[in-house]
C-alpha cells in the first residue's frame, strides 16, 4: 500500500474523512509512529529480512587506517548482527573474517585476541553511542564490513511505500485510525488498542524467525575464533 492508501484507509476505519479537525500532515504523522512501532516488533523476529550489507554508501563498510579505533556507525543503523574483516586490497568475497564483540568492562580487552603464528593480529569490537571501537588499536588498515538492520525510512509522499511486508500495511492504518479516534475523544478507541494489539502479536506468532547461537568468546588453539585457512 501506498501512503495515500494507509491514509484513506486510517480516515475511513476512524469515520474522520474530513480533513478539518485531523490534517493529513497530523495523519501522516500517525502513519510513521505505527510503522515505526510495529517495524521495531517485526524486525526483532524477522531480523533475516531487514539485514543489509554494509556498502560505502550506507556507511557500513568501513576503511580501518593505521592507529585509529574510533568510527561512526551508519547514520540508519538500529542492530548489529555481523561484523567483519578483510586484509586492505583484497577483492575476494571469501576472505571476510568474523570479528567478535567484546566485552567493554573487560580487564584485558587491549590484548582479547593474541598475535598467533602464521597470521596477522585479531581484533574485538565494542559499540557505544553511535560509535564502533577496535581492540587492539589496529597497527595497520584494513577493510571493516557491517551486516545491519537499518531504522525504518518514515513516508512523506503519497507514493511512498513501508519498508515492511505488505501484510503488515493495513495494521499501520488501524494504528493511525487508533490515534485519531484518541485525539477526538471516541471511547471506543481503547478497545480498538486492545484489538490492534491481538491482531499484531497473532501476526508475529506465525513468523518465522532464525535462531542465533551465542558467540563464542573463548579463543582456543583447536578452534580459532576465525577458523582462518586462507592466506596470510
Amino acid at each position: 500500500m501506498q501512503l495515500s492508501e494507509i491514509r484513506d484507509s486510517a480516515r475511513a476505519k476512524a469515520d474522520e474523512q474530513a480533513t478539518g479537525f485531523i490534517s493529513n500532515s497530523e495523519l501522516i504523522r500517525f502513519v510513521n509512529q505505527g510503522l515505526q512501532f510495529i517495524y521495531g516488533k517485526i524486525s526483532q523476529r524477522f531480523e533475516d529480512f531487514f539485514v543489509v550489507k554494509g556498502t560505502v554508501g550506507n556507511g557500513g563498510y568501513i576503511t580501518v587506517l593505521a592507529n585509529t579505533n574510533e568510527y561512526n556507525l551508519p547514520a540508519t543503523f538500529m542492530k548489529l548482527v555481523r561484523t567483519e574483516r578483510r586484509n586492505a586490497n583484497d577483492t575476494s568475497e571469501n576472505n571476510w573474517r568474523k570479528v567478535l564483540r567484546l566485552n567493554i568492562g573487560n580487564d584485558q580487552i587491549n590484548d582479547f585476541f593474541p598475535v598467533r603464528e602464521g597470521r596477522d593480529q585479531g581484533f574485538g569490537y565494542f559499540l557505544a553511542s553511535s560509535k564502533i571501537y577496535l581492540r587492539p588499536v589496529p597497527s595497520s588498515g584494513f577493510d571493516l564490513r557491517l551486516w545491519f538492520v537499518p531504522s525504518v525510512t518514515l513516508l512523506s509522499a503519497d507514493s511512498d511505500v513501508p519498508g515492511i511486508p505488505v501484510e503488515y500495511h493495513e495494521l499501520i492504518a488501524e494504528y493511525a485510525a487508533i490515534q485519531m479516534l484518541r485525539k477526538s475523544g471516541e471511547g471506543i478507541w481503547k478497545e480498538s488498542s486492545e484489538i490492534f494489539a491481538q491482531e499484531l502479536q497473532n501476526m508475529l506468532e506465525n513468523v518465522e524467525f532464525r535462531s542465533q547461537e551465542p558467540e563464542q568468546m573463548v579463543v582456543t588453539d583447536d578452534y580459532d575464533f576465525d577458523r582462518w585457512t586462507g592466506p596470510n
